[in-house]
């Protein structure tokens, strides 16, 4: 917008798709001007990052309706700006189902925070150096336990990683059932073989060092990187693969009692991790890619039908809108938002 068409100092400037607040400073032949987006119309809200969307909202506040500083209702705030009253603010109050909704998912975090932090508590007091393998392993099969009956799924609003769009395997049911989930077992079984392997202790040859610093991360690391390249049609990878994994991990099993096994068996689960995660992701994208492709030879029903809708709208209207009110018109009907 040309700094020329600024009608004062400062204000509110009002486009068919956004509210702005400016304000302009002139010192000779030069000109500054700042500005702060207000709100944002659809779709140019998926491109910007407007206050109202962008600031934190109080506890059952839905949203903001802005109106002009003459407007005198009741609850409805002014802005002021070098003591002149550009704008007019007023909250909208979200529905008592919205508002038990927010509230029951914050009550959700806060306990499933709990969760965790009782849990890590948990298992640190059956790490001692004195108590038993059964005792330590049974601590973790607790843990397992209540990782499969707890709802990570609900979850996914607050992190892609409780997801189960972006990672889902069916092998273990809810312990697979997302990222965060099967971290979690991951490196509670990696705690289970730790507590196995120092069991018994035994000599530390040369060898074993070298197989230990040496062999497994580079298996590992190795087996990590070629995966992109030995990827087939349809997003599998060759037979032999695994045996490279396998192998990783036997040479992990010949090392115990090692505190420097520590990072390298991290490093191979890392990898590990990886590498399960990318594989299920290409698959899961082959399938989408290979159900829209599938849909290509024929229409949606329900996209039609919501179609001949918005045009018996636009029809109904007199006169037509403009190409900005039609754009409009289009991200608020609901075959903008399918």
């Amino acid at each position: 917008m040309p700094l020329d068409s600024l009608p004062a100092t400062h204000g509110v400037m009002v486009t068919p798709y956004y509210l702005m607040l400016y304000m302009v400073e002139r010192r000779g032949d030069v000109t500054a001007v700042a500005t702060a987006l207000l709100h944002a119309e659809r779709p140019a809200n998926n491109l910007t990052a407007p206050l109202d969307e962008a600031g934190v909202r109080e506890p059952g506040v839905a949203g903001y309706v802005f109106t002009p500083a003459t407007v005198g209702d009741t609850g409805i705030r002014r802005v002021m700006v070098e003591g002149d009253a550009v704008l007019g603010v007023r909250a909208l109050v979200a529905p008592p189902e919205v508002v038990a909704l927010q509230a029951a998912e914050r009550s959700q975090l806060r306990s499933g925070a709990l969760l965790a932090v009782l849990a890590l508590l948990f298992i640190a007091t059956a790490w001692r150096r004195e108590d038993r393998l059964r005792r330590r392993l049974a601590t973790l099969a607790v843990v397992v336990l209540a990782l499969a009956v707890l709802p990570l799924g609900a979850y996914s609003n607050v992190s892609r990683w409780f997801d189960p769009g972006l990672y889902y395997a069916p092998t273990l049911g809810p312990l697979t059932a997302n990222v965060a989930a099967l971290a979690v077992v991951s490196a509670l079984v990696l705690m289970a073989l730790f507590a196995v392997l120092r069991r018994a202790p035994r000599t530390r040859s040369r060898w074993m060092w070298i197989v230990l610093l040496v062999v497994v991360p580079f298996i590992a690391a190795v087996s990590a990187l070629i995966a992109p390249a030995l990827l087939e049609a349809p997003a599998r990878l060759p037979s032999w693969y695994p045996a490279l994994w396998i192998g990783a991990i036997a040479a992990l099993a010949l090392v115990r009692r090692a505190r420097r096994a520590f990072w390298r068996t991290a490093f191979v689960a890392a990898c590990g991790a990886v590498t399960l995660v990318w594989a299920a992701s290409v698959r899961q994208r082959v399938q989408l890619a290979e159900h829209d492709v599938a849909g290509l030879g024929g229409s949606d029903p329900y996209a039609t039908s919501l179609l001949q809708r918005l045009a018996g709208d636009l029809a109904a209207d007199a006169p037509l809108p403009s190409r900005a009110g039609l754009l409009a018109r289009y991200a608020s009907s609901e075959l903008g938002a399918a």
